[in-house]
């Protein structure tokens, strides 16, 4: 049989032939075919030079001559069958067997000049050569002119899209190469390739997106599982909730015992669990309040997690639940792009959910980038078993805070607490023990303790005990600490008789440290109760503006009490600065955990 060109360099069997394609439209020149090459063709050529050929259990074989390695010295004789000979006596010559499951795996075989042949017993699938001889990375030069002339096969449009389909299907090269590789030349054939694979068809639509159930699904898997449903478990849970009667949250049951679930966080804390499930849902952690009664609820039995998670995604209220619906169409996106059997594959395993709830961590609160991130499901499905940052990185996406990325930025509602009427006893307790405005969580927890009956002294008891006042009076004498009740409440030192007054009160025990501050908080008078009055509006106000969860972070640790506290300090009795100091709370805000120093003095507060 003739027609079979040799390569000049490296091993090229179909992917020269399709290259050849291009150059020259209508014929293909075949490059050093061997047996899998031969199955191919004869798949794609049902009639043809084929016909009858037997090439079962290896029998049939071409050789590979290396005209390189032509001994030196050795003349051209003119006569292409004696070079061919020489090199054949001096040089090892390679010969090929394919194997029928893949026609990209071949095992490369030796005859050694002696006459021994060295045997390949493990076999190769040499992706790199095969593919960049197919993208054009690697150079290669078909001999014109030699011995065997070219190739009386003549290829048509049908032929190569078949061909480009294989190629595809074996993993020689991706759906994008291809385009790359041949999309400008010709782009109907292409289109046909990629598009109508017959192994790998477009999928039909999933039917259980469709059903009433599916978003209170898809939901869950994001709670649970921080990334999309995969189809055929969304299918399986939607039939489940149709058949078996059970409830939704009865069905949930099964999310929190999945293995999937139990791998995630194994151990993990109660705290942990359930901030993920806001981390996943709204890329944000939880407040505090929330934290704490969830994980009281979790850790007494009242809830399961499944319960709780039900109970989080159908509270979403204002931002929260606009991140949630954003995520749920970005999954819709993400579930309907898996169309075909191989990106439904591709989405199995540990590193698919992975790289899958990467993805899914960056839709949050932003339309353009939540446009982004659906405009990239593609590639990131193409991705699910690598790494799907670098696809992340190409479109502009940054990872959500369950991946130490930046939370949403919600808009938190007014708090209800400086409309109580015990707000303002709230504030004076914490100017008096700690100097600074009370932080949102803390003003609100002393309302709400006023409001069940708690009393100012049961109040003070506790901030006494807290870690921040010991931290403030550690080493400290009771005169010092009668003192910073006088400085942080009206800006001045306690006068000599009155601080030995209270400290002796307290150090016999006729009174308790929260009793002589209510007491000298109470009796002030004159430009002293100007001056609490002016501290309590400054600190209400300053409350009123941590109106977003970042500012609300912030305003967290020790730092930033201390620079709350210098900012407060600035408050008096002198009206016009009370309301520049209320003017820069934004600013003081937002220089909590850097420094308040420059804030203010770029307003014109001297730093003493």
């Amino acid at each position: 049989m003739n027609g079979y060109k040799v390569a000049g360099e490296g091993d090229a069997p179909l992917l020269s032939m399709l290259k050849m394609e291009v150059a020259q439209a209508g014929s293909t020149i075949l490059s050093q075919f061997d047996r899998s090459a031969v199955l191919n063709l004869m798949k794609y050529f049902p009639t043809g030079p084929f016909v009858g050929l037997d090439i079962t259990n290896g029998a049939f074989t071409f050789l590979r001559f290396d005209y390189d390695k032509l001994p030196t010295g050795t003349p051209s004789s003119g006569d292409p069958l004696a070079d061919a000979d020489a090199n054949y006596k001096a040089t090892p010559v390679l010969f090929r067997v394919g194997t029928a499951d893949n026609p990209w795996k071949q095992y490369t075989h030796v005859i050694n000049p002696n006459g021994t042949i060295t045997k390949d017993t493990v076999g190769s699938v040499d992706i790199e050569t095969l593919t960049g001889y197919y993208l054009g990375s690697k150079n290669y030069a078909l001999m014109n002119d030699d011995i065997y002339g070219k190739s009386p096969i003549i290829t048509n449009k049908e032929v190569f899209v078949s061909l480009l389909k294989t190629v595809v299907e074996y993993k020689v090269a991706t759906a994008a190469e291809v385009q790359t590789a041949f999309g400008t030349y010709m782009p109907d054939v292409v289109s046909a390739a990629l598009g109508t694979s017959p192994t790998n068809p477009t999928l039909p639509e999933w039917q259980a997106m469709a059903d009433l159930q599916a978003d209170t699904l898809i939901k869950a898997y994001i709670a649970h599982f921080g990334r999309p449903a995969d189809p055929e478990g969304l299918t399986y849970w939607v039939n489940t909730f149709k058949t078996s009667g059970l409830t939704m949250v009865d069905l949930l049951a099964n999310f929190g015992n999945s293995t999937e679930y139990k791998s995630l966080y194994g151990s993990a804390s109660t705290e942990v669990r359930i901030n993920s499930i806001y981390q996943y849902l709204f890329n944000r952690n939880a407040e505090p309040d929330g934290l704490k009664f969830w994980g009281d609820a979790l850790n007494n039995g009242t809830l399961t997690i499944n319960n709780i998670a039900y109970s989080i995604l159908n509270g979403a209220q204002g931002q929260d639940a606009a991140v949630i619906s954003a995520k749920v169409a970005a999954a819709r996106a993400f579930i309907t792009a898996l169309n075909t059997q191989a990106e439904v594959d591709l989405y199995k395993g540990e590193t698919a959910t992975l790289n899958a709830r990467k993805w899914l961590s960056t839709v949050a609160d932003n339309q353009a980038t939540n446009t982004k991130a659906m405009a990239a499901a593609n590639e990131v499905i193409s991705s699910l078993q690598n790494s799907v940052e670098p696809v992340l990185s190409k479109h502009g996406l940054s990872l959500g805070v369950a991946f130490g990325g930046t939370a949403t930025d919600r808009a938190l509602v007014p708090w209800t607490a400086l409309t109580d009427d015990d707000a303002s006893a709230a504030l004076k307790a914490y100017i008096a023990y700690f100097g600074r405005p009370a932080d949102p969580n803390g003003l609100t927890a002393a309302v709400e303790h006023f409001n069940k009956g708690g009393t100012m002294e049961q109040l003070t008891v506790n901030f006494g005990a807290s870690d921040e006042y010991k931290a403030l009076s550690a080493g400290v004498t009771t005169e010092d600490k009668v003192n910073s009740i006088y400085k942080y409440l009206f800006n001045r030192e306690a006068e000599a008789d009155g601080r030995t007054f209270w400290a002796k009160a307290i150090d016999n025990g006729t009174l308790k440290l929260g009793d002589a501050a209510m007491s000298i908080l109470n009796g002030a008078q004159n430009s002293d109760a100007l001056v609490i009055a002016g501290k309590v509006a400054a600190a209400a106000a300053f409350v009123a503006a941590i109106d977003r969860q970042s500012e609300l972070d912030l305003y967290s640790n020790g730092t930033a009490a201390l620079n709350a506290r210098k900012w407060l300090s600035y408050a008096s009795a002198n009206e016009q600065t009370n309301v520049k100091l209320i003017g820069i709370a934004n600013d003081a805000i937002a220089a909590l955990q850097t420094g308040v120093d420059p804030v203010l003095v770029s307003n014109g507060f001297f730093i003493g």
